[in-house]
């Protein structure tokens, strides 16, 4: 048996007494102890900067790239005369463009995210004034102790205490979805002391102070007290809150707040956010390094044959400033430039993204590496919505398209006795199986809106009702201490609601006792996990109800068996008597408890099995078997119970029907569990439950993750939020893969921001993972199409940055080899003018290109999804060599044959050399290209017009009489052709020979 994620009793008094909050309320006035302050702002933040952080931490964020500090300090030795070889010009405005361009799409994210965060807190809601009046607040300006008016249907702002509700029996239902991933409804009791109030404006005129905890990340557990001026105290659990971010489902209700802003149980459990480095600009300031590195060793050697005179570091700075080109200054605005290019194309250009928001485009890339993905269940793979499929009594299977008939012959035993026996015939089995489906729960009818809906704090619960009522019978009304039903042939009948015994995960079953007013026949009704029941019951037909149960799991359905008893009133006396002792009893009370209910599980009968199913969001399983064949392991971080996490794996198709289910077992059992993983060969998906991740985390950390990251899935259920986050933290550490986790609650917001790219998607009852996310989704399956073009945004934003490099290399090496034929002096090879055009105009639009380039279309990838390749790197040690051979051979070529042609004019060698390199990169690019576009066309072309239109307006660096000559032309044209014709073939064969046959197809 699964122990409980909630801490024991003795755990809580074995614990450090926790300080107290105080809120004192007389007559409409409230104060607070005057050693705390627990007036915060409930303002929500979800920025990376505030006005004045924007601008420091932009700028630091900026330099953080090696490529802009070089530069930085390349701009700032141009100010010293002895080591300026150029106009100032040339090296400090691509500094500045960089920075203002950087920034400006820093500050236009900042701007979004503002304006998301500004409708959030300018919601309106209505709070009490002492004189009985409701007026607006912004939901900014609540503060602790305002008494807040909620109705069906309100997002939740601040965590409250209810104090009055305008149901009669006090409850009100939450669903806590954006909070703990669950969608069913939780149900929360008005206190006592104020529910009676039959006007809510009466709480002004009383005196009373509320005791409660500091502000803390468990969403399970809470505890206070309220105690009245006349010294009537009541205890606070709960129950009796409503925590921010979860959402009203029922009723209008009067709330205390309670906590606000960052103290609430939603921002303790959040991530602050964080600037999220990703792989490719890791990779891109890689190669700057590498290409600084090459730099000064090209200095240092042209210092070498120049030799070291006294002042021999002027030149060696020099050098450096002369070759800087090899450290390309416009990479970092290409990046960002086609980072807004692949922002409107996913949000923009495809059809099949609907509400796709690339909230952060620095991680555009980052989806074309993804290795893992850890992800939420419920509402994320699941869309919650149960159906039961098939209920077997044994004799029969009663299935949801015959059940009008099954009630037409349940009406014809209607006046037979309802008794609980091993020995009953068929139909009056199922009669018995379905009454048990009807009145073991913890299911409400309210009116919603003038429609009767059904709320319950499991959707299962809900879907066994409307099976039932599928045949014939119907939940009329439902109270706290009784409930009607009315059967097939129209009776109402009325039961008692004696006790009820909640499902939890330690006793994985739920029980009620029922006193039937009519007969006054007591039943005991049990239902819960197959492993827990079947000890428990018996029945003639349990051999076949433990293989109905086995099937049922393989075609993915979560199962239940359903057990009854009749008891007598000795027994119900006995047990009640048990269970006031354990209720008094400050230690053990859960034991007690539990051993008093096991009086009553004996000789308990087998009534049904169920197969209930949960539905899959739409195109969820292609999208795993995706996802797997493209070589993404999967995770599943979830709320919800292991048996749920299991049966929704196996559903999806994310667990095969081969693959075996290790329950992982905490404890002392721990080095066993990981013994057993170690010798079934990794093979197995592991489960594991909140409760042992704890222990397991503080024991066995690197060994339980470095096993779990060999094994093909891993379950994680019964997690909180901050477990979630610390799992994946974990998988980023010791898999040193790129991490993705997606979710659609604010439960999954803290794991979505420590995720290396996180994917929110839009919620039913909020938009907290969205907003929190790298990009934001409307649904699960679209994921798959954002990796195809995760894949090409990488592929692209690679290429491109190596075409840039290259440009870089190319200018440096035919300085470095002009240093060399001129004995060494510190001179360009061409005026500050030629240099910025190269970079800055001719080339940049037909580099640009690039980003628009596509080699394969999404039909391809989702047929072969191994094209995905994740763990694939295209800036590399073996690219920065290629490039540098294919940089330096080029070089070589242009820069002698317009030395040996024209050698006794510099105006001529530079014209030559100029030429056959603006015409070599051209005509390198269109190589790369896969996927010719009107745009690719248009860019290469107008390269070409745009440098022949320039000679005229440049007469200080081209010779005009010279460019006119058939010498100029022939020079350049012999120059192009030989650095050009050699690399072309050897890239041909290359992609020939390397490309994988999918391409081929």
């Amino acid at each position: 048996m699964a122990n409980s994620t909630e801490p024991t009793e003795e755990e809580q008094l074995l614990q450090p007494a926790p300080k107290i909050r105080h809120i004192h309320f007389k007559k409409g006035n409230i104060s607070t102890t005057p050693e705390e302050n627990i007036d915060t702002t409930n303002a929500v933040k979800n920025t990376k900067y505030n006005k004045w952080t924007f601008l420091p931490k932009t700028i630091y964020n900026q330099f953080k790239y090696f490529n802009n500090l070089f530069f930085l300090l390349l701009a700032l030795t141009q100010f010293v005369k002895v080591l300026s070889v150029g106009f100032l010009f040339t090296y400090v405005s691509p500094l500045i463009i960089i920075l203002m361009l950087s920034g400006g799409k820093e500050l236009f994210e900042h701007i979004g995210l503002l304006k998301s965060d500004r409708q959030v807190n300018e919601k309106e809601f209505q709070i009490m004034d002492p004189s009985g009046e409701l007026k607006k607040v912004q939901s900014q300006e609540l503060r602790v102790g305002d008494i807040l008016h909620l109705k069906s249907g309100d997002e939740i702002p601040c965590d409250c205490l209810l104090l009055r509700s305008s149901e009669k029996n006090g409850t009100c239902f939450i669903s806590t979805m954006q909070l703990d991933g669950e969608q069913d409804y939780k149900l929360r009791r008005a206190l006592s002391l104020t529910q009676p109030l039959t006007d809510i404006t009466d709480v002004f005129k009383m005196k009373f102070a509320v005791q409660y905890e500091q502000p803390r990340k468990e969403i399970y557990d809470f505890v206070g007290r309220i105690e009245m001026d006349d010294g009537t105290m009541e205890p606070l659990s709960l129950e009796n809150t409503l925590w921010g971010s979860t959402t009203v489902k029922s009723g209008n209700h009067y709330v205390m707040v309670l906590y606000t802003g960052v103290d609430t149980r939603t921002s303790q459990n959040k991530a602050k956010p964080v600037y999220k480095f990703g792989v490719f600009d890791a990779e891109s300031n890689r190669m700057s390094k590498q290409l600084f590195g090459l730099l000064v060793c090209l200095s240092i050697v042209l210092l070498i044959f120049r030799g070291f005179n006294a002042i021999w570091y002027v030149y060696l700075i020099r050098y450096i400033v002369i070759l800087a080109s090899i450290i390309p200054t416009s990479m970092k605005v290409n990046q960002d430039l086609s980072r807004i290019l692949f922002k409107r194309e996913i949000e923009k250009g495809d059809p099949d993204l609907e509400n796709c928001i690339l909230r952060n485009s620095n991680l555009a890339e980052e989806l074309g590496r993804i290795s893992f993905l850890c992800s939420d269940k419920t509402g994320t793979l699941t869309q919650n919505v149960m159906e039961v499929k098939k209920l077997n009594t044994g004799n029969l299977i009663l299935l949801p398209e015959n059940s009008k008939e099954l009630g037409e012959i349940i009406r014809n035993h209607d006046e037979d006795p309802y008794e609980i026996q091993m020995h009953l015939s068929p139909e009056l089995k199922a009669r018995e199986a379905l009454m048990c489906l009807l009145l073991c729960h913890n299911v409400t009818p309210v009116e919603e809106d003038g429609t009767r809906v059904l709320q319950a704090s499991s959707p299962d619960e809900i879907a066994l009702v409307e099976f039932a009522e599928k045949c014939g019978y119907r939940l009329k009304q439902r109270e706290i201490d009784w409930m009607d039903i009315v059967t097939p042939a129209g009776t109402t009948r009325r039961y008692k609601i004696e006790h009820v015994f909640p499902f939890s995960s330690a006793r994985k079953r739920m029980g009620i006792v029922l006193r039937d007013t009519q007969t006054n026949i007591i039943y005991y009704y049990l239902k819960g996990a197959d492993s827990i029941m079947f000890p428990l019951v018996d029945a003639p037909w349990i051999t076949s109800a433990q293989e109905a149960v086995e099937h049922y799991s393989r075609e993915g359905l979560r199962t239940l068996v359903f057990s009854g008893r009749i008891l007598s009133e000795a027994e119900l006396e006995a047990f009640s008597a048990l269970a006031a002792e354990a209720d008094a009893a400050l230690i053990g009370r859960q034991e007690k408890t539990n051993a008093a209910i096991a009086t009553l599980e004996n000789n308990m009968v087998l009534l049904a099995v169920s197969g209930v199913e949960d539905k899959l969001q739409e195109g969820v399983r292609p999208s795993l078997e995706f996802l797997r064949n493209a070589g993404i392991r999967i995770w599943v971080l979830t709320g919800d119970k292991s048996t749920t996490a299991m049966t929704i794996a196996r559903s999806s198709c994310l667990v095969s029907r081969t693959m075996r289910f290790f329950i992982f077992k905490g404890g002392s059992n721990s080095m066993k569990s990981i013994a057993k993983i170690k010798n079934s060969g990794y093979q197995h998906a592991i489960v594991i439950e909140g409760s042992t991740i704890s222990y397991v985390l503080k024991h066995h950390k690197e060994v339980f993750i470095k096993c779990a990251l060999r094994c093909p899935i891993v379950l994680a259920s019964r997690c909180s939020p901050t477990q979630k986050a610390e799992l994946v933290a974990l998988l980023i550490k010791y898999s040193g893969k790129r991490v993705a986790a997606i979710g659609d609650g604010g439960n999954d917001c803290a794991m979505i921001s420590t995720a290396h790219l996180g994917v929110g998607l839009e919620g039913k009852e909020g938009s907290q993972a969205s907003l929190t996310g790298d990009i934001s989704l409307k649904q699960f399956s679209h994921l798959t199409r954002v990796l195809f073009y995760g894949r090409k945004f990488y592929n692209n934003a690679c290429n491109l940055s190596n075409f840039v490099g290259h440009r870089g290399l190319l200018i440096s090496y035919v300085c470095f080899l002009n240093i060399c034929c001129f004995y060494f002096s510190a001179v360009s090879a061409f005026s500050g003018t030629l240099l910025f055009c190269f970079t800055s105009v001719y080339l940049v639009f037909p580099v640009f290109a690039l980003a628009l380039d596509n080699d394969i279309t999404p039909s391809m990838l989702s047929k072969y999804p191994q094209l995905y390749r994740p763990n694939r790197s295209l800036i590399n040690i073996k690219s920065f060599i290629t490039w540098n051979f294919i940089s330096l051979f080029q070089a070589s070529i242009a820069f002698f044959v317009g030395l040996l042609w024209f050698g006794k004019t510099t105006n001529a060698i530079q014209s030559v050399v100029f030429t056959a390199l603006v015409l070599t990169e051209i005509f390198n690019i269109a190589v790369e290209v896969r996927t010719w576009t009107k745009w690719m066309v248009i860019s290469e072309v107008g390269s070409v017009i745009i440098y022949i239109v320039s000679i005229f307006f440049l007469p200080f660096d081209f010779d005009l009489t010279f460019i006119m000559t058939k010498s100029f032309l022939l020079g350049s044209l012999i120059s192009f052709a030989i650095s050009f014709i050699p690399v072309f073939v050897v890239t041909l064969i290359d992609q020939r020979i390397n490309t994988p046959p999918e391409y081929m197809l």
